[in-house]
């Protein structure tokens, strides 16, 4: 009765348009796992994002993207990860950088803008995007003529920015999901972290170089 009294109340508030508790309400309902639990969810966090609430916003952007509770919709997904990553989310910053960079999900190849995202949020200290600069300031084989006007060749940053990366990373590189995994946070990333072991070789030997 108690929790069914604290449920009740929060819905309350919910319908107040506190969007910080409006989505508050959206987790507590999608832990039910059912589909309608998640269509309900998914409901509560859109009222969420468009209250301005970042991480609303960013749940969103991955429900449109991976059809939790609504459809499939890589424009609504990239709308909400652009609203999340204007204000600041790291992780929707590197997914936004990341699919420009392939030019999938809805969005055009455009190098510019995954440069510009995985700045943003490489300078946030998200693992990913530090290891990704890293390796386009040490590798010229990896990147256009448009990014390397953007990502000039830095061999000691380069280095600096992996060797923080691997700092950063407590994940296990082996038991990270196939590019098929539904896991949303880590299918993202696992381009970049799965060279983690490749970019501590090459970041090291970069470091040594004498300078001229």
């Amino acid at each position: 009765p108690g929790r069914g009294t604290a449920v009740r109340d929060l819905r309350l508030q919910a319908e107040l348009g506190d969007a910080e508790v409006q989505h508050t309400y959206a987790r507590l309902l999608r832990r039910d796992g059912t589909t309608e639990s998640l269509v309900e969810a998914a409901r509560w966090f859109r009222k969420s994002a468009d209250n301005g609430w970042v991480e609303g916003q960013a749940i969103m952007a991955e429900c449109f993207l991976l059809s939790k509770g609504v459809p499939q919709d890589f424009d609504k997904a990239n709308r909400y990860s652009r609203l999340a990553a204007e204000q600041g989310h790291a992780l929707c910053q590197h997914n936004l950088a990341y699919r420009h960079s392939m030019g999938m999900e809805g969005l055009p190849r455009d190098d510019g803008e995954s440069v510009r995202f995985y700045r943003l949020s490489a300078d946030q200290g998200l693992a990913p995007a530090e290891m990704v600069l890293g390796e386009l300031m040490i590798d010229d084989q990896l990147v256009s003529a448009e990014m390397r006007a953007r990502v000039p060749l830095d061999a000691r940053t380069g280095a600096r920015l992996i060797a923080r990366a691997s700092q950063h990373c407590l994940i296990d590189p082996a038991s990270l999901p196939s590019v098929t995994s539904p896991a949303p946070s880590l299918s993202r990333c696992w381009p970049s972290m799965l060279a983690i072991a490749r970019s501590r070789r090459r970041a090291a030997s970069a470091a040594a170089r004498p300078t001229t």
